[in-house]
């Protein structure tokens, strides 16, 4: 599917408005671009074409008038200062003014042939091109379907488990994202897992890429941690939630950990009041249940979908927001 891109402008900026232009000719029908300076029409084109990216040039005081919604924002800022709030990525027309503004945590530079013969407006485009994509890369979780979701689901239980009999009969549903998949399992550290699901069941795995992506500044790529007791992981559970980013993997930890067959669940339930960790295990299996589908005969206890539950959520879906 072709990226719609609508590009926002100040009025009376000759100079931006012909680079906006000298763009989307550039870009051609690579991008599906609208251009405006105008808040009204900025307005009617977010509510009816929904585009997946606002690219916004320069400073303009109406911008944050826009609801984005899904819409993902990035901004070239003309040689003026900004400090990124809200956006992807910033760019930046030439190393100078990326020093003017590398208090931003994510910046890119793309030199506009306008102003320079370094560069022409198809090698402009090219690199925009990448961005665009790069942006769309990013936090894909929020991309996935439903039948891609149940793929994950499925396939992440069986590589868990070790044998395709654990998912009873059931098949993949059809068409799953499979680009969007290895995005947010390699970003979760998992995407071997889902290989595993796949040959297990004896599917080929598909063709895909590393995925390059905009990442939060604090993410470093999830480890497994083997060796950890059940104890020991809850606690980190609590510390990502309270950070508000909770990692893939460290569910499946858990999972791998309340499956093994030495485990004492009595002795377990009874560290876990002394630790003050019960409340906090009964919503981790509701997770485990939803994400990794743990059977109810490998829960100590019975789960509980509370507000903590919902933390719990929110803190999984917000591991690779930006």
């Amino acid at each position: 599917m072709t990226t719609r891109v609508l590009h926002i402008f100040p009025k009376n900026d000759s100079m931006t408005a012909n680079y906006v232009t000298m763009l989307t000719q550039a870009l051609g029908d690579r991008i599906a671009s609208t251009a405006t300076d105008d808040l009204q029409e900025a307005k009617h084109i977010m509510k009816e074409q929904k585009p997946d990216i606002l690219h916004q040039h320069g400073l303009i005081a109406w911008a944050s008038q826009l609801e984005l919604k899904t819409t993902r924002k990035i901004m070239t800022p003309h040689g003026q200062l900004t400090d990124g709030q809200g956006v992807y990525v910033v760019i930046a027309r030439s190393d100078i003014e990326a020093r003017q503004i590398e208090n931003n945590p994510r910046i890119e530079i793309v030199r506009n042939p306008l102003v320079t013969k370094t560069v022409r407006p198809e090698d402009t485009a090219e690199r925009m091109m990448r961005i665009y994509q790069k942006v769309m890369n990013s936090d894909v979780l929020t991309f996935l379907s439903d039948n891609s979701r149940q793929a994950m689901h499925l396939l992440m239980k069986v590589a868990l488990c070790g044998d395709r009999q654990w998912i009873e009969g059931k098949e993949l549903p059809a068409e799953p994202q499979w680009q969007l998949l290895y995005n947010y399992t390699w970003h979760e550290g998992v995407s071997a897992l889902l290989d595993r699901g796949l040959s297990l069941m004896g599917l080929q795995i598909p063709p895909h890429t590393t995925p390059v992506s905009y990442l939060p500044e604090v993410y470093e790529r999830p480890a497994s941690r083997p060796k950890a007791s059940i104890v020991e992981l809850l606690k980190e559970v609590e510390r990502q939630m309270r950070q508000g980013r909770l990692e893939l993997m460290l569910l499946c930890d858990l999972h791998q950990a309340l499956r093994h067959p030495s485990l004492d669940e009595e002795k377990l339930l009874k560290e876990l009041e002394a630790e003050k960790l019960i409340t906090l295990f009964t919503s981790v299996l509701e997770i485990l249940k939803e994400e990794l589908l743990l059977d109810e005969g490998y829960m100590p206890c019975v789960p509980v979908n509370n507000r903590t539950t919902a933390q719990l959520r929110t803190s999984l879906t917000n591991h690779l927001k930006i």
